[in-house]
This record gives structure tokens, sequence and C-alpha cells, in this order.
């Protein structure tokens, strides 16, 4: 009985998810989710929840195992700064929580939380849980954005399964400067953006 219990959960499993692979990346994607990819941003969606990944080069070797505590706050506040300042004609203030270094698959990453008051615009609150990988040659920025809060545990689930193809650093001696996660920033605005135009 509880080998049947097994395989059936295992089975739902692979109903529920699918794979995506390139050069770059391998993700497992739910099921259901429309793709839409545009030069170096891959992005899955479904209603008001998208997965994304955005990939810029890193010619510097910058090294997320370098941050520090100070690091992080800077980047903390450059990205609450840069958001606030693009989205200034939404009257619209973001707030970044949660921005700690962790391990994953052998990786150092970067982690955050982001929340949009958005209802008034969208019709919902934007809830984002961000990671940010560096390697060899890409920062790698991988985005869960949901109109509900998102657990650790659903988002640690997309991180285990993306899988990144470049070499990781064997050493470095760089401290990482300040990231621009310009994929996630350019989509939640362009959203925003759209939304007013079908509004007027």
């Amino acid at each position: 009985m509880k080998k049947l219990f097994t395989l059936l959960m295992l089975i739902i499993c692979i109903i529920n998810v699918k794979a995506y692979e390139n050069d770059y990346f391998k993700l497992d994607v739910p099921e259901g989710y429309k793709e839409e990819i545009s030069e170096n941003i891959y992005k899955w969606s479904k209603d008001n929840q998208y997965v994304s990944i955005t990939i810029g080069n890193n010619p510097e070797s910058y090294n997320i195992k370098n941050y520090t505590d100070e690091d992080l706050k800077r980047q903390k506040d450059y990205l609450e700064n840069l958001y606030s300042n693009s989205l200034k004609e939404y009257n619209m203030t973001i707030d970044i929580s949660d921005m700690t270094r962790d391990s994953i698959n052998s990786y150092s990453i970067l982690k955050y939380g982001v929340y949009w008051p958005s209802k008034d615009l969208t019709g919902y609150d934007i809830y984002q849980r961000g990671a940010v990988y560096t390697t060899k040659n890409y920062i790698y920025t991988i985005l869960l954005s949901d109109d509900k809060e998102i657990s650790e545990e659903d988002f640690n689930k997309i991180l285990q399964s993306f899988e990144l193809k470049d070499e990781d650093f064997t050493f470095s001696n760089k401290l990482i400067p300040i990231i621009l996660i310009g994929g996630a920033i350019l989509g939640v605005i362009g959203y925003f953006i759209d939304r007013k135009k079908k509004r007027a």
C-alpha cells in the first residue's frame, strides 16, 4: 500500500511540472504556464502568477560568496530606491524584505522578497520572491511572482529545480557591486504601463 501511494505521488508530481532546458539553465515549470521568451528574459505565466529568469553577462566575475552584511544593506536600499523612482508616476512605494545570502545546490545566492501595494492599479497586490546567482560568465536572477504571499517552501521548490549550466567560481577576490535586476524591474513596470493604457 505504501509503495502504491508513493507511486501515485510521483505520477502526480510528474504531471504537475514540465522541464524547460536551454544552453544556460534547466528549470521545472508548473504545468499550464504560458511561455514568453525575449532576448535574455525567460518567463512563464498563468493568471496572476509567473516565474521569470533574467540572464546578464558577468565580465567582472562578480561573486555573491564575497557579499558582506554592508553589501546586503546597500543592495536593499539601492533596489528600493530604483523601484520607487521608476514607479513615481504610480504613487507606489515598494517594500524589499528578507535580503539574505543563502546556499542552494552548492551555489551561493542572494535572496529577497518584494511587496507591491498595487491593488488600486491592478486589482490585486503583488508578492515576489527573488534569487540572484553569479557564475563565471553570467548573473542569473530568478523571480517568483503571485497575487498572494509566497511561502519559503514553494520558493525553494523552484530554486531546487533550477540547474545552471555555467561554471561556478574556482576563486574570486572581487567584491560584487550593486546588481541591477533589470529584467524583473522592467517586467513589472511594463505590466503597469500596459495596464494603465488599457484602462485609458
